[in-house]
């Protein structure tokens, strides 16, 4: 029987009640698990967990790099119009005069420096296109005569 492998992350942060801010924007919905002093957040479609450890004494910044996919523009617009209402717009990686329900993609840094890349899961790919050629089922197809 295979099982899938689920990553656990962990980092230590000076500011939680702002980590849980905006994580609780960027994935939709509240902690799986809420302590004092750190709160997990389990992702099961993603076979994640994150936990954030409180930790005021920490002075070395987080860096990582991380993309989240969205279903729709939708769903990513309104996340952007969350994190600006939230306060986070200082960190906002878009341009706000041309950002709107059907540009589908931005960046975040979250309050503890990871970078968070948003966009959403194209559904309309099903084979490799190149350029505007129609799909082939086979080289006759190309190289029969008009």
């Amino acid at each position: 029987m295979l099982h899938a492998a689920t990553l656990n992350i962990e980092y230590e942060v000076k500011d939680l009640v702002r980590t849980i801010d905006f994580y609780d924007i960027l994935f939709g919905e509240s902690a799986a698990d809420l302590y004092e002093g750190h709160v997990i957040y389990a992702l099961r479609k993603q076979l994640l967990t994150i936990t954030f450890i409180e930790n005021p004494k920490v002075t070395v910044p987080i860096c990582g790099n991380f993309s989240f996919l969205f279903n729709s523009d939708k769903e990513v617009y309104e996340r952007f119009v969350q994190f600006t209402r939230a306060g986070f717009a200082n960190t906002l990686k878009a341009d706000y005069n041309s950002f709107g329900p059907s540009n589908h993609s931005f960046g975040i840094t979250d309050p503890n420096g990871l970078n968070w890349k948003f966009n959403i899961k194209d559904k309309k790919i099903n084979t490799f296109k190149f350029f505007n050629i129609p799909r082939v089922n086979s080289v006759w197809d190309i190289l029969k005569p008009l």
